[in-house]
């Protein structure tokens, strides 16, 4: 969660964003024939029906073609964010084609909502994912916000919602489940390495997706996201964490206390000390650096003497930061853009427009350096 300004193709608005081959080319499932890529479309549209509602995601398979098992990282948009939004405003396709691993952006639910009080306030898009967390509230921890809380619109499958409800209440965790399934099938990869990477709302459902069905991934990376009170979590099995905030991030706050904007979440510290307890990790976090770490000035511990002796558990806070990832943004696409592959789901959103140059952008190289040293526990 929670509110960030984006540019949108009219003006700037406010948005609360909380936020794969047997053969080298994929293979068409109705045809059984391999389907080109062309420049243009670099991303392939994907639809499956669960519990009755049609959802999509969308795959980039990395531009160099290979007959080897390829890497898989999930990645979960945050909340107001679309799929392709995410991989343009990080420009994650980019990244994938210089390291070889395939990215699948699945959509979350969405409708047209009004953020705030103001009745006449223009609708916008809402997007979320049911993180099975975040309208579970309050628990023995305490509320996950206060009374006077920027108020987010209910979602329509909800019914009725409580003062501090705000995501979807469809069944995210079997989409995802599915959707993992089929790209297995459909495409070349290594199940070994299948990562998930989310951002906002979506590194809150990465989280849970994590401690419910951890055995599925080799590592997480959780950016711009604690837990609400009461909701931090640990994997059943050894999973290494990646966990990135902003120090100035008053949307999703990283010291246990309520954001301006009315809302309260576990601590950065907490979080991440209950995954580390939960995967047996041993003693204190202790610092830990890396050349990109140190050359943007990122302060983070990380808890290193774990059940499995190579896991890790790293926290890095960003002291520049606010509700964003910095080292990766590219700020003048809207992350609420659609690519051509999406326009039709979404036709209202603007297009996805090709950003800057992305070879000096250091934020998912720092992520990938991290996950790509993992491979599933036992294999």
């Amino acid at each position: 969660m929670h509110c960030l300004r984006i540019d949108s193709w009219k003006s700037q608005v406010l948005l609360c964003f909380a936020v794969l081959l047997l053969l080298p080319l994929p293979v068409n499932a109705s045809s059984g024939t391999p389907e080109i890529q062309s420049e243009e479309q670099t991303l392939q549209r994907r639809e499956i029906v669960h519990e009755g509602l049609t959802r999509e995601y969308f795959v980039h398979v990395p531009a160099q073609a290979t007959d080897k098992p390829l890497p898989v990282v999930l990645a979960l948009h945050g909340y107001g964010t679309t799929a392709t939004g995410l991989a343009a405003i990080y420009a994650l396709n980019e990244h994938s084609d210089r390291n070889g691993y395939i990215v699948v952006y699945p959509q979350g639910t969405h409708f047209m909502g009004v953020i705030g009080d103001d009745p006449s306030a223009d609708p916008m898009l809402v997007t979320t994912w049911n993180d099975l967390a975040s309208n579970f509230t309050p628990t023995k921890a305490g509320p996950h916000c206060t009374q006077d809380r920027l108020k987010y619109p209910c979602p329509p499958e909800c019914g009725q919602c409580n003062r501090c409800d705000w995501v979807s209440c469809y069944d995210d965790k079997g989409f995802l489940l599915r959707l993992l399934d089929d790209v297995e099938q459909e495409f070349h990869t290594d199940i070994d390495r299948y990562y998930l990477l989310g951002s906002s709302n979506g590194a809150m459902m990465a989280i849970r997706l994590s401690c419910e069905m951890g055995e599925r991934f080799a590592a997480v990376a959780a950016l711009l996201a604690q837990m609400p009170p009461g909701h931090d979590c640990a994997p059943d099995v050894s999973l290494p964490l990646f966990h990135l905030y902003g120090e100035r991030d008053d949307n999703i706050g990283h010291d246990g206390s309520s954001t301006s904007y009315g809302w309260i979440f576990t601590s950065a510290a907490d979080n991440t000390e209950t995954w580390a307890r939960g995967i047996n990790c041993k003693g204190p976090a202790k610092p830990w650096r890396t050349e990109i770490t140190d050359a943007n000035n990122l302060v983070c511990e990380a808890y290193t003497n774990c059940g499995v002796a190579e896991h890790q558990v790293v926290s890095c806070m960003d002291p520049e930061a606010g509700h964003e990832w910095r080292g990766q943004r590219l700020l003048q696409i809207p992350a609420n853009c659609v690519s051509a592959e999406q326009k039709n789901s979404l036709p209202n959103e603007p297009d996805c427009q090709i950003g800057e140059d992305s070879s000096a952008l250091w934020g998912m190289d720092m992520v990938w350096q991290f996950l790509s040293q993992y491979h599933r526990t036992g294999s």
